[in-house]
């Protein structure tokens, strides 16, 4: 059983893709695969799909706390979970 949500946790979902110009040989192997199954397939880029649970002040409003996410997320990803020369990453916030 999942943890329930409690009020001061935030959910963000981070898309991490390599940039288009970036040879992606994982997309690449994987287009090639699905052609050879009969798909029609033009191409395939290959990335990565994280989920985290941020910890987010309980005293804000539900907007500071995604904006507070945000910004553990925007550094996270700076610091460790994305080459920023070559992927570039967009960051959902689920509040609900």
């Amino acid at each position: 059983m999942p943890p329930t949500k409690k009020a001061h946790q935030v959910k963000a979902i981070i898309h991490i893709m390599p940039k288009q110009d970036v040879l992606d040989p994982q997309g690449r192997a994987i287009a090639q695969s699905l052609k050879e199954q009969g798909f029609h397939v033009l191409d395939a880029r290959c990335g990565k799909r994280l989920e985290l649970v941020c910890d987010v002040d309980p005293t804000l409003s539900r907007q500071k706390q995604e904006e507070q996410c945000h910004t553990m997320c925007r550094a996270m990803c700076s610091a460790m979970l994305v080459n920023e020369l070559v992927e570039h990453y967009h960051i959902d916030i689920d509040h609900a």
